[in-house]
Order: structure tokens, then C-alpha cells, then sequence
């Protein structure tokens, strides 16, 4: 499930649904109160963990987990990849760079998809983009199903970055 509509449905009928809502925020979570539950972190909780992570540990390195020989001695700059489904999903995203922006962590380019379907085509197109902004480590942050056509299109165009997954 890619969008909310499922459990906006559930919620506008009063039902119960525990773990509804990909990319929901507490925002989403309170409006649909009582019917929506999430059980895990939420990705506003994820996300400040993974900024801390990035800021901390990976922003001020070499890109050393490359593939790439050239990129290994390399300051790490940083590309993003994410899914970008709803509304919802696109304010998280933008929260989390502000983030790594506060954190003192620079992304040189940004890019979203709108499904992993999208991917068997776009995938090249994102690549080339990422690949054309120098960067060396590429934060992922979208479904299960999309690193595959990504990293294939990658490796066609003979760009081995580091993949940093934060979180699907």
C-alpha cells in the first residue's frame, strides 16, 4: 500500500486498523484517532535517528563502502532517493532534509518516484541524475521493491555508489 486512502477509508467508517498508513505522521495518526494505530516507529521517530546516524557517523568520511575505487578516498556527498506517494509522505521527506540540513549534512541532489512500477523506466533517468551530481552515497528512502531496478540501472551506467537504506 503506497497511499493513506486505505486506512482514511477504514477511519471515515469507524474501524479498527492497527499498522495503517505508510509514511504516516503523528499528525495522521491523531486525526484518525481513535481507529488508526500505528505499532512500530513512526518515520518521523526513524528519521531522526537516521539523521543523527548520518550526521555523526557517516557525513565527515570517505565514501569507503563504494563500490567504486574512485569514490573510497572521497568525502562522502550525499543524493536522496525517495518515494513520494502523498501529501503526507512529501512533508516527512522535506522534514527529514531540513533535518540533515540543520545537522550540518549537505545533499547535493534530491530525487523522488511516485511508485516502484515508475521505476522499470525512471530508474535510468535518477541514476544519471545522481550520477551527474557527484554523489557518492545515495540515502534511499522508499519501498521494499524499488532498490532493484535502481541498483541495476546503477550498475548499467557503471556508477557504484554507496546505498545508505533509511528506511522503506
Amino acid at each position: 500500500i503506497l497511499t493513506p486512502a486505505f486506512g482514511d477509508e477504514l477511519a471515515a467508517r469507524q474501524v479498527l486498523c492497527i499498522s495503517c498508513g505508510p509514511g504516516a505522521t503523528y499528525d495522521y495518526f491523531d486525526k484518525a484517532s481513535p481507529y488508526l494505530w500505528g505499532l512500530g516507529i513512526l518515520p518521523e521517530q526513524g528519521k531522526t535517528h537516521v539523521v543523527e546516524y548520518i550526521s555523526k557517523k557517516l557525513k565527515d568520511g570517505n565514501a569507503e563502502f563504494a563500490g567504486e575505487d574512485d569514490f573510497k578516498g572521497e568525502k562522502r556527498k550525499f543524493g536522496v532517493i525517495y518515494l513520494s506517494s502523498s501529501d503526507d509522505g512529501e512533508k516527512a521527506e522535506k522534514s527529514f532534509e531540513q533535518s540533515l540540513s540543520d545537522a550540518g549534512v549537505e545533499v547535493a541532489q534530491s530525487l523522488s518516484y511516485k511508485s516502484p512500477v515508475d521505476l522499470q523506466t525512471d530508474a535510468p533517468a535518477l541514476i544519471a541524475k545522481l550520477k551527474a551530481a557527484g554523489a557518492t552515497s545515495v540515502l534511499f528512502n522508499g519501498d521494499p521493491i524499488a532498490p532493484q531496478p535502481l541498483t541495476r540501472a546503477a550498475t548499467a551506467q557503471e556508477y557504484f555508489p554507496e546505498w545508505v537504506m533509511t528506511g522503506a
